[in-house]
């Protein structure tokens, strides 16, 4: 073979990336299947292409879209009819054409241009992450150097002001678990310091467990009207309450 599997590549996507609107997946599909048919017959210069055969190996069901695509690839030289089918069950009998490597500087030239735009557009990406980065930045400053505490942190801060520790371990999770929801804000500000916030909780628990059972009647049925720690601070927060 006086030309190699490389060349018909190259000469086949060059036209691709010339004509992008002309060259569909169904010609690229029929194209391979006759250089895998070819491979395989060991690379003759005409060999068989029944259409039977070239559309089963292409993946390709109807018989009207197989030759349309059939008879544009010839039309653009990458095949050349020796003998016409009668139907489509003979076989045509092709050859492949032989392109000169000249003609591969259009494809280096649009891959040299893709590969501009795509530098631009990674440039401009990177530009993008930083600003957000500095955005960031800028955010965290306003915040005066607060940093949401762990719950191991909360937690030891609770045992320090008198919880047991199974109290501590739950206490600590539902103080995180709820300022992570509300975005570490007290109100509408952001938190300053959490111990300050950790105190408000304790001190709502407190209240809330020495608070007296107020009930309802209603027939025989007795109603607990109590808030939970958690419940009692949101409505603090929304009133703008200030723990810090």
């Amino acid at each position: 073979m006086s030309h190699s599997i490389f060349d018909y590549n190259r000469a086949w996507f060059n036209h691709a990336f010339d004509n992008p609107d002309k060259v569909k997946p169904v010609h690229h599909a029929i194209y391979y299947f006759a250089l895998e048919h070819n491979n395989r017959l060991g690379w003759k210069d005409k060999f068989g292409f029944p259409s039977s055969l070239a559309m089963e190996g292409a993946g390709i069901k109807s018989y009207n879209t197989y030759i349309k695509a059939f008879r544009e690839i010839l039309q653009w030289k990458f095949f050349i009819l020796y003998k016409k089918s009668e139907n489509q069950y003979q076989a045509n009998i092709i050859g492949l054409s032989k392109f000169d490597r000249s003609l591969n500087e259009s494809l280096d030239k649009s891959l040299m241009n893709h590969s501009t735009e795509h530098c631009s557009s990674t440039e401009q990406i990177t530009d993008s992450i930083i600003i957000q980065q500095t955005d960031k930045q800028k955010d965290q400053k306003t915040t005066r150097g607060f940093s949401p505490p762990s719950v191991d942190e909360v937690y030891n801060y609770m045992s320090e002001k008198g919880l047991k520790d199974q109290q501590a371990d739950k206490e600590s999770e539902k103080f995180i678990n709820h300022y992570e929801s509300k975005g570490w804000k007290v109100g509408k500000s952001k938190m300053k310091k959490w111990e300050a916030a950790a105190s408000g909780w304790l001190t709502r628990m407190q209240n809330f467990n020495n608070s007296p059972q107020k009930s309802q009647q209603n027939g025989n049925t007795s109603r607990i009207n109590r808030q939970t720690p958690a419940v009692v601070g949101e409505n603090l927060d929304s009133s703008g309450y200030d723990f810090n």
